[in-house]
């Protein structure tokens, strides 16, 4: 757990940690918090929440009291001599304890097995800029929700089981950089959303049942570096191919 640094408290393991610890009823021995401090003044300075490989599919209501809060991992990994491994994989939960969150930006939620997942309460998080899904179970998932979310950087939402989506909403995130899917059931995807994200730099759709795709929308990005895709995949119309180059057995933009 980290603290506002523009704040001088001290971080130091603190009693406050075992009344955290006790409303979480999980082992939090890796935060830290700070010492000596009420808890109502010490809660206005977290701005990181990191519960990675513990379990948490619920968090406590005291949650929406720290104002600050930009950050909360919950993905499910822990890393030993072998690697990184999942531990207490999430299979459900409920993301409305962000929706009060006003200064909210990352939301690390990969590694787990969550099959759905309702990004609705994310609307309401008008700072978000960075959601981590990779490597779920997600058969489908609305993103509507995000429309709302104009600061919106990045989605990783590589390695599930999507079969469709639809890019409409990230269409309203100007500042939108990085779009992962590759890894899925994904047969086609209408790209045209795209088309006026600007700073777009990432698209990677590689390793899905893709088999022809429409790059038109892509054309007039100048900031895309890299547009991953397999390369059995044909340009939807035969005049595209010159837009085209291939490298390293994938088809780039």
């Amino acid at each position: 757990m980290e603290v506002d640094p523009e704040s001088n408290l001290i971080m130091s393991e603190a009693e406050v940690l075992k009344k955290l610890e006790k409303h979480l009823n999980v082992p939090l021995k890796a935060i830290r918090w700070v010492h000596d401090r009420g808890y109502l003044e010490i809660s206005k300075q977290v701005v990181s929440l990191h519960l990675q490989g513990l379990g948490v599919f619920e968090l406590p209501d005291f949650i929406t009291k720290f104002e600050k809060l930009r950050e909360i991992n919950l993905s499910a990994f822990y890393l030993d001599d072998d690697g990184i491994k999942p531990e207490n994989q999430i299979q459900a939960i409920d993301l409305t304890f962000l929706q009060d969150l006003k200064h909210f930006e990352r939301l690390f939620l990969s590694n787990n097995r969550l099959t759905t997942l309702d990004l609705t309460p994310l609307k309401s998080c008008p700072n978000l800029k960075k959601i981590h899904l990779y490597s779920n179970q997600l058969k489908e998932i609305d993103l509507s929700p995000l429309a709302q979310c104009s600061l919106l950087q990045l989605l990783d939402l590589s390695n599930n089981e999507l079969q469709t989506i639809d890019l409409t909403p990230l269409a309203n995130c100007k500042d939108f950089e990085d779009l992962m899917l590759d890894s899925n059931q994904l047969e086609a995807i209408d790209l045209t959303p795209l088309r006026s994200l600007n700073k777009l730099n990432l698209l990677h759709l590689s390793s899905n049942n893709i088999t022809q795709i429409d790059c038109t929308p892509l054309i007039g990005l100048t900031k895309l570096e890299y547009f991953l895709i397999d390369k059995k995949v044909k340009p939807k119309d035969s005049r595209q191919s010159e837009s085209f180059f291939f490298k390293n057995d994938k088809m780039s933009c």
